[in-house]
This record gives structure tokens, sequence and C-alpha cells, in this order.
């Protein structure tokens, strides 16, 4: 089974580059624009690591990883 990597970038293109870099080494790649909705994919699929943007919209960086310790402390 491949590890998975969860993704959470507002910047579409950071995103694509990451997705691409990491899926040819191997990893599955899970991805989301907001960090709410990035929240809900850790929590649905427990990725091996989170990479995220600190500075989004919404939801930003700090955020996501306070709610993520919140579900796995």
């Amino acid at each position: 089974m491949k590890k998975s990597i969860l993704i959470i970038d507002d910047d579409k293109n950071i995103l694509r580059y990451l997705k691409d870099a990491l899926e040819e080494k191997g990893y599955a790649v899970l991805e989301s624009a907001k960090g709410d909705e990035g929240v809900r994919l850790y929590q649905h699929h427990k990725p091996f690591l989170v990479l995220t943007d600190l500075r989004m919209a919404g939801m930003d960086g700090l955020g996501v990883i306070e709610k993520i310790l919140q579900i796995d402390p």
C-alpha cells in the first residue's frame, strides 16, 4: 500500500507541482485548495504526511494544524 500525503495550498500551480513530484516518487497524493476541506480529508484518510500553506483565505495553515492536533493529539 502506498503512503499518502495530503497537500493543502490555495495556489493551483504549487498543488500541481507537488502532486506530480510526489506521485513520481510513488506516493498517493490527496489535495485541497482550502484549509477546512483539507482537515476533512485528513479525518477521512489519515495521511502519512500533511504539507500545508500557511497563508490561505479562510482557515490558514496554522488553523489546519490546530484542527489536526485536536483530531490526533
